[in-house]
């Protein structure tokens, strides 16, 4: 894959001032175009050896990335070659939930154009729920807000409490129906101590308090659980808190969706299924569910094989082509389906 076709890794937010790292945007636009003559190898299998009729998918720490990264593992990822996997595997189980587990709207792809491809590709994705992390608001909180209003996925947060009104800045959780069983998505961030008394962390936050997690889930997981069948938990975070969540709800979540943490730092020893999964879209989580239980856990690798989506790379193209905003220049409505 030539260089035209991805983007360079890095140029992350976790620093002061915000840079915009990664290919031009021509290069960029040409790019979304010569990947779509990609076959589909890879995706096609994955699906066919699904047996579970109902399924959650899901990603984290997406961080704003559009194209293909030429460093993370030979130009994995891509927006277009997620939405042909979630595309043929809601073909092949149609009872899906898509979640995302936070972190992901801003990264150097999106920089220009803050988080608005992100948002409209989730969009046409058909997301259910994003999680807001702590690292959602690099550009504070009314762009953030501003943002997420009216999206057509629910944004989810039990923890994010605005400073000045004293509520939640997201629904804590929402309902969901899974196959013939109701499904209470929860979100929550918590702020690890590394990073708490960073003076970007506390600009990017400001007017925000974080509530603790174990007060927010003691407050809200009973009321999500009257509502539903059962209950899955979007967490962002650390792996010491995640091990407190687990230690305390033992028994409480169909699984516990993890953000901010890679695979093999989970703790060890879980009594309930916790599941992380790649940084920058590399690779999407797939559950396998039958009677709200997880019958299994694969990692599907988001890789060159994998042809681009016609329908999100048109939309990806209007994006990075209107300058000086990148908004749809057509309503996402017009755009067909995956």
């Amino acid at each position: 894959m030539g260089d035209s076709l991805v983007r360079k890794s890095g140029g992350h937010l976790e620093g002061g001032a915000p840079t915009v790292t990664g290919i031009a945007r021509s290069r960029a636009i040409a790019g979304l175009a010569a990947i779509v003559a990609l076959a589909c190898l890879s995706a096609c299998s994955l699906v066919r050896r699904g047996e579970s009729r109902q399924a959650i998918v899901f990603t984290a720490d997406t961080q704003g990335n559009v194209l293909p990264c030429s460093e993370c593992g030979g130009g994995q990822g891509g927006l277009a070659r997620r939405a042909t996997i979630v595309r043929r595997l809601r073909t092949s189980g149609p009872s899906l939930l898509l979640l995302d587990a936070g972190n992901a709207f801003f990264g150097g792809d999106s920089l220009g154009c803050p988080g608005w491809p992100i948002v409209a590709s989730y969009e046409l994705l058909h997301y259910d729920a994003v999680n807001l992390s702590y690292r959602d608001f690099r550009f504070g909180k009314q762009t953030t807000l501003r943002l997420i209003e009216g999206a057509a996925f629910v944004p989810l947060s039990a923890t994010l409490v605005d400073e000045r009104t004293g509520r939640l800045l997201a629904k804590p959780y929402v309902v969901r129906t899974l196959g013939n069983r109701r499904i209470a998505i929860v979100g929550a961030t918590e702020l690890p101590d590394a990073v708490a008394d960073l003076p970007h962390i506390k600009a990017q936050l400001a007017g925000i308090t974080v509530r603790p997690v174990m007060e927010a889930l003691r407050e809200w997981l009973p009321r999500a659980s009257a509502e539903a069948d059962a209950v899955v938990l979007l967490f962002y975070g650390a792996a010491g808190g995640l091990k407190a969540i687990t230690a305390a709800f033992p028994d409480r979540f169909v699984a516990v969706l993890v953000g901010g943490i890679r695979p093999d730092e989970l703790p060890a020893h879980a009594t309930l299924p916790v599941v992380a999964t790649s940084d920058e879209g590399r690779r999407i989580a797939h559950l396998g569910l039958a009677d709200a239980r997880v019958t299994g856990i694969e990692q599907i690798e988001v890789g060159t094989p994998i042809a681009a989506d016609p329908a999100m790379l048109a939309l990806l193209q209007r994006h990075l082509a209107v300058e000086g905003g990148c908004r749809p220049a057509s309503p996402i409505a017009n755009v067909p389906t995956p």
